[in-house]
């Protein structure tokens, strides 16, 4: 068998070895290559289980340098994560980047990891020892600590140690500070107990329809005041040990192929400033930095924040790794560059100054800090590791670029109109500067075309590519090549010693082995229905899930909606505005059914039914292709097997069993078997029987108003109004109102999928059942068949 090369990347490497795994098993080998053909399938095996990379992104920062904002416009969308003025991280947020064919990258799921028992005792042990040394510094009594146990019990005794102040000598706000980290771990321990979590679990965030829940997620990564529902998650945000999010990017952002299909995830970390559990915090800081393949640590630009790179070199040395291998693992990222002042106003100042690097870094006291801020954290001489980045550049200078997101809407979301202008001018500004030579003039030049967010990601990519992927590619595609020649020796050996006759011996290796064998696969087939099948998110080994496509269809229909066109039309000073014909009292208020709307509800109710019809055509044919390679993927019979059975159960073998119901029964599993679209040929006839309606009961809007606006529409007197905020938030309304419908009406037409599927395999499952309880028979009876026909020295 003729098999491709292992290919240049880590999915390729992983599909040549399943390949060859498959041309091994798939074929019956003489008993002499046993040990050969055992060999190839190990290495095989071994192979396809190593070809999995993954990278990690760790974002560091002491302060609030704007994390949140860049990482979203690094990924293709500025408010995928909590940005506002008052947010601020607190709890690790893991980003797991997949690559989609969508325009703005999206949170299409998340799940939050508690803290297990061994970290609460490493935290615990942490804590204490913190504690002890501020006491012996304070000259308290350290035999009040000493008796800590290292865990949840000890974290009681600890609270009651801080409440006798007196022994301990700590100063006041000390003592404050310790109380309330403790006071928090207690009460989010309590909160999960009561709630039937253990410690170490995983919960996802979903809602109770089954959608992605991004308030809770917010509740448990942000400081700020909780939303609606989030209120408890936000009491558990102590005993989070992260949250972790699955992001579908746009496919041309983030460039997997210069790291050779390895995965990505982007983990942000809190910083240590306006902590509520500094020291909680900074154990998993510690523990993060000793993970992460490549640290990104952030720098604010702005004066008088050189000091976080004095925090971060001692956070550096805490840790486990070796302090020489994890400089040559930081980046360092100069965020809000846009704020930094002086430049470039002195440079352009008479008498100009040459665009050279001293020249530039002698101007500015404030970026010759910055510079040398960065370089104290990077191994010596590597200038082209410092990136000078700015979002508000990039949406300011959207007009150059091609985003994929809307920068007008991102600009109205954050009210920063007035930033991204300065922005805008800054930019400007250093393009009348010139180019500066050197590696950090680079920096400044990806700065005034972009932001400098093309250049932080290619940054990235390739520190990552020749920081352990290309050597990891290489060790892997070395033992592709032994493989490769193991496979092509076992296939010279095969021919050496010729087919394998088929005879009595195959008869029953049929009936004895093989039938066995593909019953307990059916039946794990048909056990797996519910929670394989039947389950709109469930993953399939390849693609999205049918929830997630019919999520990503019903976000198409909708954002085609005329209607947005015509109220971004109406937009003034960032508001859309409506004005009542005649004046309204204030009992009618909330109607304004004489108001020169752009859009009314009954708009929006037409093209929510349209939305949802057009949704439903497709679910049908959606559901039959999940169908298909819900069967591919169980596996039911390998093509070894297919062969065997073609070779012994003939045509002329199943017309010489007569009539027999055992007979007919065979040859119909077998059959189905062979041919899978058998199956699911029976669901698509089943599923045409199926109707489906509209379900109006998810429509968000009101019928009797006049206005789509929410309840917090801003007015003043007859005149109503709302923000661009709450246009893009009603739009997300709509999707989501759309998928609520089509995703019912999706896992009604699933469970009849399921339930056909089901039928039929149960029925093969009886067969093969009755045909296993009575193997002698049949194994006599094929015989007899089959030398009555004169078959039995067929060979394959």
């Amino acid at each position: 068998m003729a098999l491709g090369g292992p290919g240049g990347d880590f999915g390729e490497i992983a599909a040549f070895a399943n390949e060859v795994r498959e041309a091994v098993e798939s074929v019956f080998d003489h008993a002499e290559l046993h040990d050969e053909r055992e060999r190839v399938l190990g290495l095989a095996r071994s192979l396809a289980d190593n070809a999995v990379c993954e990278v990690s992104y760790g974002v560091f920062a002491e302060s609030s340098a704007g994390k949140s904002l860049l990482l979203g416009a690094l990924l293709g969308n500025p408010l995928l994560l909590p940005v506002d003025s008052r947010t601020v991280t607190c709890n690790i947020t893991e980003l797991r980047l997949r690559p989609a064919a969508v325009r703005v990258a999206t949170i299409v799921g998340a799940r939050v990891e508690y803290l297990s028992d061994d970290e609460v005792h490493d935290y615990v042990r942490h804590l204490a020892h913190k504690v002890g040394g501020l006491v012996r510094g304070a000259g308290g009594d350290l035999s009040t600590v000493q008796d800590i146990t290292y865990n949840w019990s000890g974290l009681h005794r600890l609270r009651q140690v801080l409440d006798t102040p007196e022994s301990l000598r700590l100063p006041p706000n000390g003592l404050v500070d310790l109380r309330t980290e403790v006071d928090e771990m207690l009460r989010a321990e309590e909160s999960l107990r009561a709630r039937g979590v253990n410690p170490g679990a995983t919960e996802d965030l979903v809602t109770p329809d089954g959608f992605f829940d991004a308030a809770a997620m917010s509740a448990l990564i942000d400081h700020g005041e909780p939303g609606n529902g989030g209120t408890q998650r936000a009491g558990e945000q102590a005993l989070v040990r992260k949250v972790v999010a699955e992001v579908e990017i746009p496919v041309d952002v983030w460039e997997a192929a210069k790291l050779f299909g390895a995965a990505v995830k982007l983990v942000d970390i809190p910083g240590s400033l306006s902590s509520r559990r500094p020291i909680r915090d900074e154990y998993l800081r510690v523990r993060e930095l000793d993970t992460v393949d490549t640290a990104l640590f952030f720098l604010d630009s702005r004066p008088g924040s050189t000091h976080e790179s004095r925090a971060l070199q001692d956070l550096m040395s805490s840790g486990k790794r070796d302090g020489d291998l994890l400089r040559d693992a930081v980046l360092v990222v100069a965020a809000k560059f846009d704020l930094i002042p002086e430049v470039p106003g002195l440079l352009l100042d008479e008498p100009p100054v040459d665009a050279e690097e001293t020249a530039v870094l002698s101007r500015s006291v404030v970026l010759q800090q910055l510079v040398t801020a960065s370089r104290n954290l990077l191994p010596p001489g590597h200038d082209e590791r410092i990136f000078f980045v700015s979002p508000y550049v990039t949406m300011a200078l959207a007009d150059e670029l091609d985003l994929g997101w809307d920068a007008d809407q991102v600009v109205a979301h954050l009210r920063a109109s007035q930033e991204v202008t300065s922005a805008r001018d800054k930019a400007l500004r250093w393009r009348e500067v010139g180019h500066v030579p050197g590696r950090l003039g680079e920096g400044l030049t990806a700065f005034t075309v972009d932001g400098g967010l093309r250049r932080l990601r290619d940054g990235m990519t390739s520190h990552a590519a020749h920081h352990g992927v290309a050597q990891a590619l290489d060790r892997l595609r070395r033992q592709a090549d032994e493989l490769g020649t193991a496979f092509q020796r076992l296939e010279r050996h095969r021919v050496d010693l010729g087919p394998v006759p088929t005879g009595d011996d195959d008869v029953r290796l049929l009936f004895e082995r093989v039938l066995g064998e593909l019953a307990d696969r059916v039946t794990e087939a048909r056990k797996a229905l519910p929670r394989r099948l039947a389950d709109p998110e469930a993953l399939p080994s390849i693609g999205a899930s049918p929830g997630e496509r019919v999520r990503q269809l019903a976000e198409r229909t909708v954002y085609d909606w005329p209607e947005w066109k015509q109220l971004f039309e109406n937009l003034t000073d960032g508001m859309v505005r409506v004005t009542a014909s005649k004046p309204l009292g204030d009992m009618w208020a909330d109607l304004f059914d004489d108001a020169a709307a752009p859009v009314l509800v009954k708009d929006f109710e037409g093209r929510y039914r349209e939305a949802c019809a057009e949704v439903a055509t497709s679910l049908t044919r959606l559901v039959e292709d999940r169908v298909e390679t819900y069967l591919d993927e169980s596996a039911l019979i390998t093509s070894g097997q297919h062969d065997l059975i073609g070779s012994v159960l003939t045509e002329s073998v199943f017309r010489r069993l007569g009539h027999d119901l055992g007979g007919r029964r065979l040859a119909v599993a077998v059959n189905a078997l062979s041919h899978l679209e058998v199956l699911v040929g029976n669901v698509r006839k089943t599923l045409s029987t199926t109707t489906s309606e509209v379900d109006d009961r998810y429509f968000p809007l009101d019928p009797t108003r006049a206005l789509p606006w929410h309840q917090d529409s801003p007015r003043r007197g007859s005149e109503s109004y709302t923000g661009i905020g709450q246009v893009l938030r009603l739009r997300q309304t709509m999707v989501d109102a759309v998928i609520a419908a089509c995703r019912s009406t999706l896992a009604a037409v699933l469970s009849t999928a399921a339930d056909q599927l089901e039928r039929d395999l149960r029925g093969l499952e009886r067969t093969f059942g009755t045909i296993n309880q009575d193997s002698v028979h049949w194994i006599a009876l094929v015989t007899e068949a089959r030398r009555a026909d004169g078959t039995e020295e067929i060979v394959r």
